[in-house]
């Protein structure tokens, strides 16, 4: 096993912002216009490694991360040595009461942290190593507020309406989405509606409860008509109904700890990965600038275990991450059969 630590010699980005060497970015122009609401943005060096004897499993990547809001305008720029995106970039229009807004965005729902089911949107994955920014998706939004409640209404993917249903699998399928949010005491409800263009209709229903001071208890619920099975070439869909359901608590301690577990099962797993019904338990504890964080996801099928450590260093500008997991179980448990059982990462954040 060896580890590696990569540098960020220069880089280059328009907009107005010019780059020297990691930790010594210089402004051109150091004072923005009064157009502008919000400027600034991350330079990262990231370094990961396995114990795969393949040599593109460890690498080092520098990323310049850029973000912006001028008047109506917000967007969100991911550069690095093999890609270039917008992670955001959608108009917006305050209309008092209510919010539209049009482009790529990020839209994420739901309560639940390891699993959700009610992510209809964004449908991200969860439990990175790493928590950067997500890759919206094309969407137009209109959102309503009131004092104790929200209503946001959502068409994801517009421009892939009449492409055939193997260019629409997953967050590609062009849907529209509904979700109502209301606020009362302690009590968070959460309403959800889809209608997806090749997978039909799905309905779903979330709370999170504010029992004490210390303990939070949430759960989600969903029933889908369709779904697509995304492991494999693209295969005709299932004929059946399915359901995901998660249930989930929190307890928060006086010294800056928590412990969170939850468990859930997600009927649109595939048999193959035997991934269905899974429990996680999560430990952080928070010491001035440090965190340290542990956690297990257990998928009861087949025992199969993966087990995370994080270690983060938050300082005023800068961040430093040290994250590493272990894919383990019984002889035949199905993580086991991918070429590596280890991986590891390291980062290092300037903030600006």
């Amino acid at each position: 096993m060896r580890w590696h630590f990569g540098w960020i010699q220069r880089m280059g980005l328009g907009m107005g912002i010019g780059w020297g060497l990691l930790g010594g970015f210089i402004p051109a122009h150091a004072q923005t216009t009064p157009d502008f609401k919000d400027i600034g943005g991350e330079l990262r060096v990231l370094h990961t490694t396995t114990d795969s004897h393949d040599p593109h499993d460890t690498r080092t990547v520098g990323e310049a991360e850029l973000r912006a809001s001028w008047r109506w305008m917000h967007a969100n720029a991911l550069v690095s040595d093999s890609r270039a995106r917008f992670n955001e970039l959608h108009a917006g229009a305050d209309l008092g009461a209510w919010q539209l807004s049009a482009g790529k965005k990020i839209v994420s729902w739901d309560v639940g942290y390891g699993f959700r089911p009610n992510d209809v949107v964004q449908q991200e994955v969860r439990r990175s190593l790493l928590i950067t920014t997500l890759e919206g998706r094309p969407l137009l939004q209109a959102e309503h507020f009131g004092a104790e409640q929200s209503t946001s209404m959502v068409w994801v993917q517009p421009q892939q309406l009449h492409e055939p249903p193997e260019r629409q699998r997953g967050p590609q399928e062009s849907a529209l989405a509904l979700h109502h949010y209301l606020h009362q005491g302690a009590l968070d409800l959460h309403g959800f509606a889809r209608l997806g263009q090749h997978t039909g209709t799905s309905l779903g229903a979330a709370a999170a409860w504010i029992a004490t001071d210390t303990l939070e208890l949430h759960a989600s619920g969903r029933w889908l008509e369709r779904f697509d099975v995304l492991v494999g070439p693209p295969p005709s869909l299932p004929s059946h109904a399915t359901t995901q359901v998660l249930v989930g608590a929190q307890w928060t301690g006086d010294q800056q700890q928590s412990l969170l577990v939850e468990a859930w099962h997600d009927g649109t797993a595939p048999d193959v990965l035997q991934a269905r019904d899974n429990f996680y338990a999560r430990l952080a504890w928070q010491v001035e600038d440090w965190q340290l964080s542990l956690d297990a996801l257990q998928q009861t099928a087949d025992r199969s275990l993966i087990t995370s450590a994080g270690l983060q260093w938050q300082g005023n500008m800068w961040k430093v991450n040290l994250a590493w997991r272990h894919y383990g179980g019984p002889s035949g448990a199905v993580v086991l059969q991918q070429p590596s059982q280890h991986l590891g990462l390291l980062a290092l954040t300037r903030a600006f």
